[in-house]
């Protein structure tokens, strides 16, 4: 059956001769309004859903892995997320600067030489609280000063966390972990261990910096344990080669004392693994597939990768779209002093090979922005977001 609407000039017509012959009319348009009022955010609901459904990522989307996330936090996940899904455009640039208050003199060296170089702040600030060796609280709080101010002029902050070895107290860089050492995770979490009050403090001492940086009201995108698929880290399958829930009991155990102890409500869990399709083993020695270690979707916020070369290449590009979690290029660059390399290149082969990635950072020193040809040009593209360009406080939830 084909129901015909009535012409315009038909309907004036008639609404003209109504009200000539007396009829009110206008219990009929506010009952047409009312339906219109009634109706129209529900369509607008199931249109979201849909297109929510279509690309991959439950609803409502931007769920934070802690229930209790501050608004500012939720907000800029809920950002990342819409990044991801392409219902906003862009891919935010990062910058990796220095360890510890180690930022206080990177800073200057990468960061502001970046902004001479381009005119632009990358959209990312990114440090690793540690690596190479433990830092105080009074070091800690040196780099935050520079973070804070950096997320006051609209950057976001992005923290690393590779925990020096509880066991030996050695730091990760240069590589020197014994691939033969036996660690029992236990004894972290096992109080009268003998490694257990010094893992403790750890856990205290990063607990306070971060502390400082939620209470200026800092959202942190916090990436502990990075690479655990790898087996180069203590923390990774060196450790635990054919087993990883004492890794995810690890995980949970530092979600759980930051979030349900210390409320630190300001940070977004990353998980970020190293690429397994390309790693090459030694000895007995091998990397896993990057879902292996995965601690749960109830206490990860943001799917993160690593990829180095020359070629942009994330082998295990696949596999992180199955995690149904806004993704990032968490660590990346180019071999360090390749002739004729041109940071240029990656924005296209973002955008082709790549298009979930809600961010992207470069680590520091030789592989960083800086020492290649191209970064104007990458951070000048309008593809990419940078420090000014960001929009995550549209998503506030509504209180």
């Amino acid at each position: 059956m084909v129901i015909q609407s009535p012409k315009i000039e038909n309907s004036n017509h008639s609404q003209r001769g109504a009200i000539a012959m007396g009829i009110d009319t206008q219990p009929r348009q506010r009952h047409h309004r009312r339906l219109i009022t009634f109706l129209l955010p529900l369509v607008l609901t199931v249109l979201g859903l849909v297109l929510t459904q279509t690309r991959g990522f439950s609803a409502p989307p931007g769920t934070p892995a802690n229930p209790k996330a501050s608004p500012a936090t939720t907000a800029v996940l809920r950002y990342l997320t819409a990044l991801s899904n392409g219902q906003m455009p862009g891919v935010i640039s990062g910058q990796m600067s220095g360890h510890g208050d180690g930022l206080v003199k990177e800073f200057a060296i990468e960061i502001e030489a970046l902004h001479q170089q381009t005119g632009k702040w990358p959209g990312i600030l990114a440090i690793d609280y540690e690596f190479d060796q433990r830092y105080s609280r009074e070091q800690l709080s040196a780099a935050n000063r520079i973070l804070i101010d950096y997320w006051k002029q609209g950057g976001l902050i992005a923290l690393n966390w590779g925990p020096v070895n509880p066991w030996n107290d050695k730091g990760n860089w240069p590589f020197d972990f014994d691939f033969n050492a036996s660690l029992d995770f236990n004894e972290l979490m096992t109080p009268g261990s003998p490694v257990y009050a010094k893992w403790q403090a750890s856990l205290a001492r990063v607990a306070d910096a971060l502390t400082e940086l939620r209470d200026a009201g800092v959202v942190v995108l916090w990436r502990p344990f990075n690479e655990m698929n790898g087996f180069w880290f203590w923390w990774g399958t060196a450790s635990y080669p054919n087993d990883p829930e004492p890794f995810k009991r690890l995980y949970r155990q530092q979600f759980d004392y930051f979030t349900k102890e210390r409320h630190l409500d300001n940070l977004l869990w990353v998980y970020s693994t190293n690429h397994y399709a390309t790693c090459e083993g030694r000895g007995q020695l091998r990397c896993q597939p990057v879902a292996w270690a995965y601690p749960g979707d109830d206490v990860v916020d943001v799917i993160g990768g690593t990829a180095y070369g020359n070629d942009m290449r994330v082998a295990d590009y696949a596999d992180y779209l199955k995690f149904k979690k806004p993704l990032a290029l968490a660590e990346f660059s180019p071999q360090p002093k390749t002739p004729n390399f041109n940071n240029a290149v990656y924005i296209d082969r973002l955008a082709k090979n790549y298009p979930k990635f809600a961010y992207w950072t470069t680590w520091g020193g030789p592989w960083a922005l800086t020492q290649f040809p191209g970064a104007k040009e990458l951070l000048n593209d309008p593809r990419v977001l940078n420090r000014g360009d960001l929009r995550w406080q549209r998503f506030q939830p509504k209180s």
